[in-house]
Order: C-alpha cells, then structure tokens, then sequence
C-alpha cells in the first residue's frame, strides 16, 4: 500500500515538473526559457529550433525518471531504505531538470547576444499599484472563504465530543492547516506588487486587476474544496473501511484537484495576459535577464521579497535580499533537518526490536518512540489472535514490515500496536483504557511473552 501512495506522489511530481518545464517553451510576457526576447523575434525559426529540442530532452528526462522510478516503489524493506532512495529520486530529478534548463537557457541568451535582440536597457521599472488594488470588487470577497473556514471547524467540534485523545487532534487539525495556507497564499495575491509589462500603465494596471481578480477566486474554490473534502474524510474514517482506503482517496482527489484548480487559473491569466500584450504591440521595458538564472531571482537592486516567476506558477524569493536570502536557506535548512530527522527515526524503528520483557516493576515494552510499561493487575484479558484486526492509525507508523503506534480499531477502541506484518500469532492484552497487540519477530518469542503474562 505504502508503494501506491509513494507511487502517487512520485505520478504527481512528474506531471508537475514536466508540465512547468513544457509551458517554459512557450512564449509567456515575452519570456521564453526564462529569457526576455522581443515580441518580433518569438517566432525566429532558431528560437523554434531550441525550443523543439529542448522538449524532446525533456520527454526523455522525464520518461528516464519514469522508469528509475519503478525499482525504488518495489523496494519496501527495510522502509528506511525506501525513504532514502525515494529522497535520492526526487533529488536527482530536480537537480537533472535544473541543469537541462540551465543548459538551454544559456544557449538562448547567447543566441540573443549574438543578434543583438535586446529589448531594452536594463532596468527596473515600478508602477504605482494602490490605484489597481483600491478598484471596487477587483479581489474576490474573502467572505467567500469564510463558509470554508467554519466548515473546517467541525472535525475540532467533533474531537471534543467523542474524541478526548490528543493523538486525534493532528488529523482533526488538518482541514484548518489547509485553510491557513489557502488564506495566506491570497494574502500575497492581494498585496503584491505588480510588474511593468510595458510602457502603458492602463494595461499594466488590467493585468494587475486581472491577476489578482482570477487568483482570489482561485484560493475561494479550492479552499471550499479542501474543506469538504477533509471534513468528510473525518467522519468516514471512523467505523468505515480501512485508514488506507480513505488516505489514498483524500490524498489523490485533493491533490489533482488543487494542482488542476491553480493550473487552469494561471493558463487563464497567462492568455489573456498575453493577448493584452500582444495586441498593444508594444515592447516589454523591463530588461532582467541578468538576474534571473535556471528560475531563480536575484537582484539586489529590487527591495521586493517574493517577486513572479518567469517559469512555472506562483512567487519565487530574490535572493538579492537579505531577507529573501534568510527565507531561502532557513527554508532549504528546516527542509534537511527534517528530512534527515525522519531518516533517523525510521531506520531506528527498523533496527530496534519489539520486546516484551516481565519484571518486579511491572510489564514493560520497547520499541523506538513507542514503548510503554503496565502493572500486570491492569491486565483484564490475554489472548492469542491469528492477525490484527484493521483500524486508523492516530499516530504511529505503517509499513510493509510492521504497524507501530497508536490506533483505533472499531472492536477494541484505542490501542497500541508493535505488530510485524509477516509474524503470528500476536498477543492481544487489554487494559482498561486501551488494547495493546504485539508480535515479536521470532513467533517463539511471542509465545514466551504469552506465557510470561499467564503466569
């Protein structure tokens, strides 16, 4: 199953970045591979000619990565191992569609040294945006995320009824983690500062409008989305089928969703945008192409944080300022902490054995991050079972190999599991608030522990 997931989310990747890097080939405010270029020379059969082959490198990187992808989803254990080589993949993707960008992009520039098409001197040009910003109704109404946000609340309401359990409150937070990005993302959309596409500020101005106009509307509808999505998840996940069933649901439906809802909006700005641009015939003034490289901004001429991306959709950071540059390696540093944290403590939870050890101070087991200790008088029921019955995880670990952690199982309620997927019997203990199952590696292990806890 963890395959399926990991599978998705490798499909959701490719499509992305090779989508990105298709619509880098086509013209977009005047910008082709992340190079500025006149309106009169767009179509110049040497540009065509680049841009030709550029896809087709990028068809065969992409389709390259498609099968590299095929041995790191067969390999499942140990599951330390296969977060590795998943990192490793994305990395090496990243890093692969960086340098055919950056390959390409700088045989554009010299091919336009070398005729001489600059658009203009370089320069920055601002426009005062306040006057875009303060036209009535330009933004969609943020009341029309409110019905999301209420909605989002009902899986905290519905925690404190039935669920008292803190290891609940992650998955019932989520729906509002989804709205908190969603408003901030329109939040930008609403305060930034609009670029100069050309030396007519009422066009300036209609693409300014027209931008903010299609992304607030943009965050309304997928916030809503989100919002049903997640709070329906929620009750189903409860006595329904299996947590994997509703996981893989959520996460494909949302995902294609959200990547679909910002993809339409930003072909729908970026066309008109262009024909606006186009049909005033005018030329692009603001001439950048020296600070930006491979889609990254930086100018330390620009006092702006985040500024548009040449390639692909949304904001990108100017590394030019100081606080650009804090937000780009704190991010890439918070990034690789946390990346290598989870490396950590999944290869501790491949090494470190389940064990189950009886002693004067009571039953104590062990695990990575999970180990939990009783006094054998809280024992009310001992038995063993063939196989765990399905249930929510709440907090803990699932893979090929083993369950770990805190669940709910619809026929014992709260329970702790240190289950190894390829061992039985298990031992089923119950606790007046809680059910543990347990397995050691070896079966004979798990029979000792049995008639341990008998005695």
């Amino acid at each position: 199953m963890g395959a399926i997931i990991s599978g998705i989310v490798i499909l959701v990747l490719l499509i992305t970045i090779t989508a990105t890097g298709w619509t880098a080939a086509s013209p977009d405010r005047g910008i082709v591979l992340g190079v500025s270029l006149p309106y009169s020379h767009l179509k110049e059969p040497a540009v065509l000619k680049m841009t030709g082959s550029y896809r087709i490198e990028l068809l065969f990187l992409s389709g390259g990565f498609t099968v590299l992808a095929v041995p790191v989803l067969l390999i499942q254990k140990p599951f330390s191992l296969f977060f590795f080589l998943q990192i490793m993949w994305f990395v090496g993707y990243l890093l692969a569609f960086d340098r055919l960008l950056a390959h390409w992009e700088k045989a554009l520039k010299q091919l336009k040294k070398q005729k001489g098409w600059m658009v203009s001197a370089p320069r920055i040009i601002s426009i005062d945006t306040e006057v875009a910003r303060l036209k009535g109704k330009m933004p969609v109404s943020k009341w029309w995320m409110v019905p999301s946000l209420v909605i989002s609340c009902i899986p905290i309401g519905d925690i404190l009824i039935r669920h008292t359990d803190s290891q609940y409150w992650f998955l019932a937070l989520m729906p509002l983690t989804f709205q908190g990005a969603f408003w901030f993302c329109r939040w930008l959309s609403v305060r930034g500062r609009s670029t100069a596409y050309c030396d007519n500020s009422e066009i300036n101005i209609a693409c300014h409008a027209l931008t903010i106009r299609l992304w607030t509307l943009c965050r309304a509808v997928l916030s809503a989305g989100a919002a049903i999505c997640l709070s329906v998840s929620w009750f189903c996940s409860f006595g329904g089928p299996s947590e994997w069933f509703w996981a893989i649901t959520m996460l494909t439906f949302l995902i294609a969703a959200i990547l679909a809802g910002i993809f339409i909006t930003w072909l729908a700005i970026r066309k008109k945008r262009n024909s606006l641009l186009e049909g005033m015939g005018g030329s692009i003034l603001a001439e950048e192409d020296e600070f930006w490289s491979r889609g990254c901004y930086c100018n330390p001429y620009d006092p702006r944080t985040m500024v548009e991306k040449r390639l692909g959709i949304g904001w990108t950071i100017n590394l030019g300022t100081v606080k650009g540059k804090i937000l780009a390696w704190g991010t890439i540093g918070v990034v690789a902490v946390l990346l290598i944290g989870m490396f950590i403590m999944f290869v501790r939870m491949d090494v470190i054995p389940f064990t189950l050890s009886v002693s004067d101070d009571g039953v104590r087991i062990s695990a990575a991050m999970y180990s939990t200790k009783f006094s054998p008088d809280e024992i009310e029921e001992i038995s063993l079972i063939d196989s765990v019955p399905d249930g929510r995880r709440t907090n803990g670990a699932a893979t090929e190999s083993y369950r770990l952690g805190h669940y709910y199982i619809p026929d014992t309620g709260d329970s702790l599991l240190y289950v190894y997927s390829d061992s039985s019997p298990c031992l089923m203990i119950k606790l007046p608030d809680r059910t543990i199952f347990f397995t050691a590696r070896d079966p004979a292990d798990t029979l000792a522990a049995y008639e341990a806890l008998s005695k």
